[in-house]
């Protein structure tokens, strides 16, 4: 029986940490491994290099390249404030239909948030939760005031400033 084309062909070198070089199948060509902390997975790019050294080096170009292309430092999914922002929603639908809460509120509070032109998640989706201070909602508010062309309400801007600190009081209740 034939070896699979993807079987390793030696052992892994690591480089350093999230960094590994190998080959696989009868391909000569050595591949780069760059762990992705944001994604939490594995990319995987061919190096085009033969020589174990020289995909070494190439192996770290791929990884500034892939590194660079994160607007942010690297932030686990689980900590964005977009993780939190769903669980609210979850929990307020299912609030609603145990009649605990106006069913009005769970739909109220997702237009607030999933806006797509000035919405929190839009403004602060990949952002680490615990990194957001109040400066950074500050500017926020500076923003949505500069983007729309009328004058917001008072009363929409506590809506968002009462749903941005529901989505926090989520995370602070689950230990971030």
């Amino acid at each position: 029986m034939a070896n699979s084309r993807n079987a390793l062909n030696g052992k892994i070198k690591t480089l350093r940490r999230g960094l590994a070089i190998y080959r696989v199948g009868t391909n000569p060509m050595w591949r780069a491994r760059v762990w992705m902390r944001s994604e939490g997975k594995y990319a995987v790019r061919s190096t085009k290099e033969t020589d174990r050294l020289d995909a070494a080096e190439v192996a770290e170009e791929i990884a500034a390249k892939l590194h660079g292309r994160e607007l942010a430092p690297s932030v686990l999914k689980s900590r964005t404030f977009e993780t939190y922002a769903e669980k609210l929603v979850k929990a307020q639908e299912q609030k609603a239909k145990k009649g605990e809460i106006s069913e009005l509120l769970p739909k109220t509070d997702k237009s607030l948030l999933y806006n797509k032109d000035w919405g929190l998640v839009t403004y602060f989706a990949k952002s680490d939760i615990t990194k957001i201070r109040t400066k950074e909602f500050l500017t926020y508010l500076e923003w949505l005031r500069e983007k729309k062309a009328s004058p917001m309400a008072a009363s929409t801007e506590n809506h968002i400033v009462s749903c941005f600190r529901k989505v926090l009081r989520i995370a602070i209740n689950e230990g971030v």
